[in-house]
């Protein structure tokens, strides 16, 4: 009995600890620690301490959210889309970020509807800023609320391109993205887009040159190494300026989109839709051979990587299909250099001599 009494108090102690261990962190702690661990990339754990976090608040709103963006980058759209639709449920009318992402995560009139209701947050945030005394967030604000408005534009462009006065809205979503933010490339680069789907050339060639530069000629001084180069100027992302580059050969702004072509092709020199821009600018310059060798470096990336993008593998196709050739076009200049050699010994001058 003594043996079964001292066993008993020896097991309630250490009962006790492990109670103790498993709740010596608070909310707080366990979200600190999740928001170390994405810091360092590792979402898995991350999303223990989360899990923790929701077991002692399940509807603690800074750990749903945490949890939902960890899930994202988990892979786990599904799950994600639940926990940010519960943060809608309990605080539908504070905090920006949920709509942002579901507006991420949907297409259509769902992702309109989502990003609306954000922009309608930030707004108000925005409006509380501006009436406190000083707030360094009134700038942080209003860049978010412009990227917001490019989104919208952006569903306008595609999913909703076909619906009534889709260019008319297009087009309002991105002049009030630069009313909220003038130094937003993407911003004009839309309005040009925008514009060009109108056949206005002359106005979207404008706005594509106000976009340009706002970042490229940056990206020239700190080639060049210039002291007074601008530190704070926002390069657009590698995909928005493969779009640049685009609009510019539609707009036979060829100089420029080569340029940005270049420049993207030294960052990565393994994505199919330079090589193929590339090419294709090349053979609008009636420059054969690079306008070749740039669509068969393409073709040759798109089968090692599988491109599934039906269109361009096409029009790679039909570019090469138009161009002779190599060694016929070699043959061809050299028939023009002998030609020319023959015409000038035949000249009257050579005779006369």
């Amino acid at each position: 009995m003594p043996n079964t009494r001292k066993r008993g108090r020896g097991s309630n102690k250490a009962g006790h600890k492990k109670e103790t261990s498993t709740n010596k962190y608070n909310v707080e702690d366990l979200l600190e620690k999740a928001n170390d661990c994405i810091e360092q990339f590792q979402f898995e754990l991350a999303c223990k301490f989360c899990q923790r976090a929701l077991e002692l608040e399940s509807q603690n709103l800074h750990a749903l959210n945490t949890y939902a963006c960890i899930l994202l980058e988990l892979g786990d759209a599904e799950k994600a889309y639940d926990q940010f639709q519960q943060l809608i449920k309990l605080s539908p009318d504070n905090g920006h970020e949920k709509y942002m992402y579901l507006g991420q995560m949907c297409s259509g009139t769902d992702a309109a509807n989502y990003f609306n209701k954000g922009i309608e947050i930030l707004k108000a945030e925005l409006q509380q800023s501006t009436s406190a005394a000083s707030s360094p967030n009134q700038s942080n604000l209003s860049q978010e609320i412009s990227r917001a408005f490019c989104s919208l534009a952006e569903i306008y462009l595609t999913d909703c391109c076909f619906e009534e006065n889709a260019a008319q809205h297009c087009e309002n979503y991105c002049r009030n993205a630069i009313e909220y933010n003038a130094e937003n490339a993407d911003a004009y680069q839309l309005l040009a887009s925008c514009l060009l789907s109108q056949d206005q050339i002359d106005n979207a060639r404008e706005y594509m040159q106000k976009s340009i530069s706002l970042w490229l000629p940056a990206c020239r001084d700190l080639d060049n190494n210039f002291e007074e180069a601008e530190e704070d100027v926002l390069i657009p992302s590698y995909d928005s300026r493969i779009t640049s580059a685009k609009l510019l050969i539609e707009l036979e702004q060829y100089e420029v989109a080569n340029e940005i072509l270049d420049r993207l092709l030294q960052e990565d020199d393994e994505v199919i839709q330079v090589w193929y821009l590339l090419g294709w600018l090349c053979y609008l310059q009636k420059d054969f051979v690079p306008a070749r060798q740039h669509l068969e470096m393409a073709k040759k990336l798109s089968e090692k990587l599988h491109y599934d993008d039906s269109k361009v593998n096409e029009h790679i196709e039909e570019l090469l299909s138009e161009i002779p050739n190599n060694e016929l076009m070699e043959d061809d200049k050299e028939n023009e250099d002998d030609d020319h050699t023959m015409e000038t010994e035949d000249s009257p001058s050579n005779n006369s001599a």
